[in-house]
């Protein structure tokens, strides 16, 4: 049956009071567009400096823009105007360093993209269990473990966090020692390290090898692989000291799934597309369908036309192709895929069905 106005009245009013769970893979990443830069002094014009810092920390991991020298007019317009696009500033201490944390306006950023024709990469992005074999310069080899304090894996923790790569290091206990050799990593043997990862609750896996080549220049390399879903990555960063190649890998994967996952944000009016959803037992599942459709990047709005008997037809106003809408769809994994044919056209307003479980 069609909502009654008095029920939409009341989903709206009780969406405001709704806070969306974690999904049970993909992770929201609620401090997009937060950012932190360490500082010298509190003056004026060290403040601008770090907030310009922060701004451009903050574009690079919402757009992937990397190359500063040619951005987009738009662009370098706002690096001047930075105020604009801020909502707070403030100063914080740690390990006798001082930092200025600045949040900016989501609404504000996501207008000056899509003015400047740039791709969006949104807040829900795939977890990923780093598989990482290493190899000192005397022949000696390990896998890295997550209570490892090395200058590699505290920039590595730091980068992914300024990149919005949510990227993790698995224990090495007993479970992971029995599971997975340093042989099945060093020479990427995949189907150990699928199984091991399991029980992390992952989204993808990524196995690199840092080895030493002093016969060549620079005389370090770090090969990586990537798997997430159907997709398969691969790249190799290259440097003369092994304690600071993890910026560059956190860089080159996030360069290479913001490609994969951003959404195309270029003017043109917005394409629709239908999903019909079983399993919607409760007011709270609508509400929480309602939230995670709104959550995906390549979804500019989204409006409930039927509810009943379980069952929920919402419309999709999308931003980019249809495809980043089911690839977000099966990254969450609560949306359970009813049937679409492979012949179906996204641009068309065809009706998608699914199954929600929570």
């Amino acid at each position: 049956m069609r909502l009654t106005r008095a029920l939409c009245g009341y989903l709206l009013c009780a969406s405001l009071l709704v806070v969306t769970a974690l999904p049970a893979h993909a992770e929201i990443l609620e401090d997009l567009y937060k950012s932190q830069v360490s500082v010298n002094t509190q003056t004026g014009q060290e403040r601008s400096r770090a907030l310009r810092e922060a701004f451009k920390q903050t574009l690079a991991r919402v757009s992937n823009i990397s190359d500063w020298d040619n951005v987009a007019p738009a662009i370098d317009r706002a690096l001047a105007d930075v105020d604009t696009y801020l909502i707070q500033y403030a100063y914080t201490q740690h390990n006798g360093q001082t930092f200025l944390q600045a949040e900016f306006d989501e609404t504000k950023i996501t207008a000056l993209l899509r003015s400047a024709q740039l791709p969006i990469w949104g807040k829900r992005r795939p977890q990923l269990m780093l598989w990482m074999a290493v190899e000192s310069r005397d022949g000696e080899r390990k896998i890295l473990a997550s209570d490892s304090e090395s200058i590699f894996t505290q920039q590595l923790r730091n980068q992914a966090t300024i990149r919005g790569v949510p990227m993790a290091l698995p224990l090495m206990d007993l479970r992971d020692a029995m599971a997975v050799s340093l042989t099945d990593v060093w020479g990427r043997f995949i189907s150990p390290i699928r199984r091991a990862s399991e029980r992390y609750d992952v989204d993808g896996v990524v196995v690199g090898r840092l080895l030493y080549q002093p016969e060549q220049q620079p005389n370090w390399r770090l090969n990586w692989y990537l798997e997430i879903g159907n997709e398969r990555l691969h790249g190799q960063i290259k440097g003369n000291d092994p304690d600071y190649m993890a910026v560059p890998l956190v860089d080159d994967i996030g360069n290479r799934l913001a490609q994969q996952f951003s959404v195309r944000t270029d003017a043109g009016e917005a394409s629709q597309l239908i999903v019909e959803i079983e399993g919607l037992d409760s007011l709270a599942d609508v509400l929480n369908v309602e939230s995670f459709l709104k959550s995906i990047a390549a979804v500019q709005r989204v409006q409930l036309e039927q509810y009943g008997h379980q069952q929920g037809r919402f419309k999709l106003w999308l931003l980019g192709s249809a495809e980043r809408v089911y690839q977000a769809i099966d990254l969450d994994g609560r949306l359970t895929q009813h049937q679409r044919s492979p012949f179906a056209m996204p641009e068309t307003l065809t009706a998608n069905r699914y199954v929600w479980s929570d």
